[in-house]
């Protein structure tokens, strides 16, 4: 019986510092989330997150070994987020061009809710992930991976292309809508008198049939 009462006493112990080890890894993760939207990459800086979250610097190094894993870890949450929202989409749509329709206005609208992602994202994936740790690096790779995945499974559906050409056309449309989201959020479609849903619905058009 004293086993039994041990063991469960450690067992609580342990899922109460689990607990508290996972919110202050969320505690400094949206801490850094508002000092890169408020200050970009190069002012994200260690002290600047700890000075957020209310943490000494020395704190958050505990939890993360450099900034890089930081935002690696934002961005793994938001690619994460992002792939959910374009399958929910897919499934919810039925098949043929309407799933296709359907996946792309995804992508479009969840960078339109969430357009402080889009900068998080464009700052670490170019420039080779930003010195991203290889384990993060990993995971980034992966969400990436898995949502061109979801668009290029929307297109063997609409269009029944084989999968090497799917997957070549869902990387053409990601970079397509990425080029119209930046400038839609710059303002440069409004000064060229565009609309950016109407461009979406052209650039689906256009896919292969």
């Amino acid at each position: 019986m004293y086993n039994i009462i041990m063991m469960s006493t450690l067992k609580a112990r342990g899922d109460r510092r689990q607990a508290l080890h996972d919110h202050k890894r969320q505690v400094i993760l949206g801490a850094a989330r508002a000092v890169f939207l408020r200050q970009g990459l190069a002012g994200t800086t260690m002290r600047a997150i700890a000075d957020a979250a209310g943490y000494v610097a020395g704190a958050v190094y505990a939890y993360f070994p450099t900034k890089e894993a930081i935002i690696g870890e934002l961005l793994v949450q938001s690619l994460g987020s992002l792939g959910r929202a374009i399958k929910t989409a897919a499934g919810e749509a039925g098949g043929g061009r309407t799933r296709l329709h359907a996946a792309a206005t995804a992508l479009w609208d969840y960078y339109r809710a969430n357009a402080r992602e889009l900068p998080l994202a464009l700052a670490l994936l170019q420039d080779g992930g930003t010195a991203l740790p290889p384990e993060t690096e990993r995971q980034v790779n992966g969400r990436l991976i898995a949502l061109l995945q979801a668009l290029a499974g929307s297109l063997r559906q609409a269009a029944d292309l084989p999968p090497p050409e799917a997957e070549a056309e869902a990387v053409l449309l990601f970079a397509a809508i990425a080029g119209l989201l930046l400038l839609q959020a710059s303002g440069r479609l409004a000064m060229l008198g565009q609309d950016g849903d109407a461009l979406l619905a052209r650039t689906v058009e256009r896919l292969p049939r």
